[in-house]
């Protein structure tokens, strides 16, 4: 459920977002006004610089399930703080805490017993699919537990089997084929921090920068990888 909520904390942002801007007088509130209120906020308080298009290409691509996690620790913890709370993890037992109150609202009589039940099964499942979460090691991600101090200073995100199998960073020279027969992209790409291309093996986000990465096409292969030395 982890997952989820990294799409559920961006939509209750720019809902806030959007109802803030209107009893501001914004007459009609688009996306783009609320991005840009969050992507300010979260680089004022985190020190985190974030852009507008960021924050937008995040919610649509979790929405449509093109990716499933937000990369940057510090942006889930400035949307924390902008819907009012002291960090990502109280969000995230508030959210579960809601759900388990609606609960016992309703099922009062078995409530203890169905408490019972989920720890015995919340504990069995998280025996059995330890570790729940991933950090980026140079070139792919490796398993990792989800405590963030035990793993200082690597962003930290919850487990996915097929990133797992399938993201990896490629070298420019090992690449043999960039498409399929129908010409689908087997390669994509996009720049670190110091400006470089860089390229990967499936769709995601740059593990450093956060960026949406790009299908790779003809004139990136022809101006940056089969580029003749003069």
């Amino acid at each position: 459920m982890a997952n989820n909520y990294h799409l559920t904390i961006l939509e209750d942002a720019f809902k806030k977002a959007s109802d803030s801007l209107e009893k501001s007088g914004v007459g009609r509130v688009s996306k783009t006004q609320c991005a840009e209120e969050l992507a300010l906020y979260i680089s004022e308080e985190t020190n985190f610089p974030i852009t507008n298009k960021t924050l937008r290409n995040y919610l649509n691509d979790l929405s449509e399930k093109r990716t499933f996690y937000i990369p940057q620790q510090k942006v889930l913890e400035g949307l924390s703080k902008y819907l009012g709370y002291n960090d990502y993890l109280e969000y995230v037992n508030s959210k579960d805490n809601s759900y388990f109150l609606w609960i016992k609202e309703r099922w009062k009589p078995l409530f203890f017993a169905m408490m019972l039940l989920l720890a015995i099964s919340f504990g069995t499942y998280k025996y059995f699919t330890m570790p729940k979460c991933m950090i980026w090691k140079e070139d792919h991600f490796e398993k990792s537990h989800c405590d963030i101090d035990s793993v200082a200073k690597q962003k930290v995100i919850p487990y996915d089997a097929n990133l797992l199998l399938r993201f990896k960073k490629v070298h420019k020279d090992s690449i043999n084929t960039f498409f399929t027969p129908n010409r689908d992209p087997l390669i994509w790409y996009g720049k670190n921090f110091k400006g470089e291309y860089e390229y990967f093996t499936a769709l995601g986000f740059h593990p450093e920068t956060g960026k949406t990465l790009k299908p790779i096409t003809d004139y990136i292969i022809d101006k940056y990888i089969n580029k003749v030395p003069k």
